[in-house]
């Protein structure tokens, strides 16, 4: 954890290194170390859930790191893992670190969380485990050719629920295949591709 830095030696009067000791006792050989350097890597277990990864580091042994990060409205933080190889018995092995969070909610709901921990003599790995809301809100509106054959009209909106970050489907909207249950009287339903890759945002829009 610790790498040689710099060695000194005392010194004669015509300014030469002392390699010998002297018999008075007053020969000082000083060794300095300077902590070692190990990297920080930051992933996200869900891509979307988090505002801005922070950016990968390196730090001395023993610095407290601290950072915050932002989890998307329609996300949840299951956790925040910092972990490092340590060798056990023949092979390396996961451990994780001990870390502080806080969290704080924003206005516009979504969360911030801080974090801090002590760089160990190991490169690690600091993972924000997110969770995707199951429940997220969205809204489907139903367009209805006008008269003059030129253009829709918005007549109709209805509100569904759906797993943030999911391509919505014709069956979550009781579309089988290729059929919508209780069509106005007069319409049928064209699949137009206008849904197609529409993907539930956090926000609900």
């Amino acid at each position: 954890i610790y790498e040689e830095d710099e060695i000194s030696y005392s010194q004669d009067e015509e300014g030469e290194d002392v390699t010998t000791i002297k018999g008075d006792g007053t020969s000082t050989i000083i060794f300095k170390f300077t902590r070692k350097a190990f990297s920080v890597t930051y992933l996200s277990s869900l891509d979307g859930s988090i505002s801005t990864l922070p950016e990968n580091v390196s730090a001395k042994f023993g610095k407290t790191i601290s950072g915050k990060v932002t989890i998307e409205k329609g996300y949840t933080l299951g956790s925040i893992t910092a972990t490092h190889k340590v060798y056990e018995g023949d092979e390396y092995v996961d451990q994780e670190l001990d870390l502080d969070i806080e969290f704080a909610e924003t206005a516009d709901g979504s969360l911030v969380y801080s974090y801090s921990y002590e760089m160990p003599a190991e490169d690690i790995t600091v993972t924000f485990n997110a969770v995707a809301d199951k429940n997220t809100p969205f809204t489907v509106n139903y367009h209805f050719e006008n008269v003059d054959l030129n253009g829709y009209d918005v007549e109709k909106q209805e509100g569904y629920t759906g797993e943030t970050g999911t391509v919505i489907t014709e069956a979550m909207l009781g579309i089988v295949d290729g059929t919508m249950q209780n069509v106005r009287e007069g319409f049928e339903y064209s699949n137009n591709d206008l849904m197609s890759n529409t993907i539930i945002a956090g926000d609900g829009s």
